[in-house]
């Protein structure tokens, strides 16, 4: 059996979650926090209908629907790693965390990472820290304005 270690990258936007790999240029996956409403097994690569009523999986930073996030947890974990390929032995998750998390959310948060995916650890960051360190700039301020929440960075 082959021993690697693999660090999975997501971004939990209200809008758009993105998921990939630490090495990946560009996220693998763009999937929207919108859903077909009573349709949390709604697939990851299916467009979503227009005469839909939608729901949203996260908004404001805070899950929304836990049934609908951990299916996107897992479909992303299953298109990282199929099940016909050998699994991380090893895996680390890097995610973006909101403004104000409240303490259900990184309970939540804390389950899927060790529980359902068997991580071994998790880093969480505001995403402006992750646009200062994508362009190397150590000593910058990043600015990240959001819906609600202005993160700066130094």
């Amino acid at each position: 059996m082959n021993d690697f270690s693999s660090t999975i990258v997501l971004d939990l936007g209200s809008h758009n979650i993105r998921a990939g790999l630490l090495n990946d240029i560009l996220p693998r996956f763009i999937i929207p926090s919108v859903f077909p409403s009573n349709s949390q097994k709604f697939s990851i690569e299916d467009d979503i209908p227009l005469n839909c009523t939608p729901d949203f999986a996260i908004s404001n930073g805070e899950v929304l629907n836990r049934e609908r996030m951990t299916y996107l947890f897992a479909s992303i974990f299953d298109h990282l790693f199929p099940s016909d390929q050998p699994e991380p032995t090893e895996l680390h998750f890097v995610m973006n965390n909101p403004p104000y998390p409240t303490k259900s959310y990184m309970t939540y948060i804390g389950q899927i990472a060790f529980e359902l995916m068997e991580a071994d650890s998790i880093i969480l960051r505001p995403s402006a820290y992750f646009s200062q360190i994508q362009f190397s700039l150590p000593d910058s301020i990043c600015i990240d304005i959001g819906h609600d929440i202005t993160h700066v960075v130094a």
